[in-house]
């Protein structure tokens, strides 16, 4: 009796660790995951979206509703980036300047802080915004088109190794397999590794 209440007592102590310490790593890597995936989004869609910005900028209205409207028209982590700026504005009666600051005090990504702390600088020095978004907007696209470029050249390269070593390294493998059962006489086992090869290993 003795020794199976030590077991159940163990066991149940071990499961109770295991439990929290699994629960404890969730709470813990959640929030980096939530952050890394934001930061994505707003990376992905920076380009096209500072574009839309721009070209509201150029019918010079002040920035506050020039943000009113962009939130019409961005999409993703940008839109509720921006819909925060609104809201800090119109709901709260922050004046823009204070708006932006905020947004990039709490903004995850690198390059849509720089963007807000351009817009607060130009505004601030009281320069000319649709030429300091244009710049950005162009600066911003030709990245992506730089990561687009390296994204094909690597599906390029994978491709090749794909071909080379499945494709072109299992026909290689069955003709040189065939070759030296007809030589050695022995068929059954080589065909049957020669149908997991086709049947199962090329499809997987």
């Amino acid at each position: 009796f003795l020794r199976t209440f030590l077991f159940r007592f163990f066991s149940a102590f071990l499961l109770s660790c295991a439990f929290s310490a699994l629960i404890f790593f969730l709470f813990l890597t959640y929030p980096k995951t939530t952050i890394r995936d934001k930061t994505r989004d707003i990376d992905r869609n920076l380009p096209l979206t500072t574009l839309h910005l721009f070209t509201i900028s150029q019918t010079k209205l002040p920035l506050n509703k020039i943000l009113r409207v962009f939130r019409e028209f961005a999409f993703g982590e940008v839109k509720k980036e921006t819909e925060r700026i609104v809201t800090d504005i119109e709901v709260f009666g922050l004046d823009v300047n204070t708006a932006l600051e905020r947004a990039v005090n709490r903004s995850p990504s690198r390059d849509l802080k720089e963007l807000f702390w351009g817009i607060l600088s130009t505004t601030r020095a009281g320069g000319d915004l649709s030429a300091y978004l244009k710049e950005k907007a162009s600066t911003f696209l030709e990245d992506y088109r730089r990561k687009l470029y390296e994204f094909s050249h690597q599906l390029t390269l994978y491709i090749e190794i794909y071909l080379v070593a499945i494709i072109l390294g299992s026909i290689f493998f069955t003709i040189l397999t065939a070759i030296f059962a007809g030589i050695a006489g022995v068929q059954w086992d080589i065909i049957s590794i020669q149908f997991f090869l086709i049947a199962f290993f090329m499809p997987l």
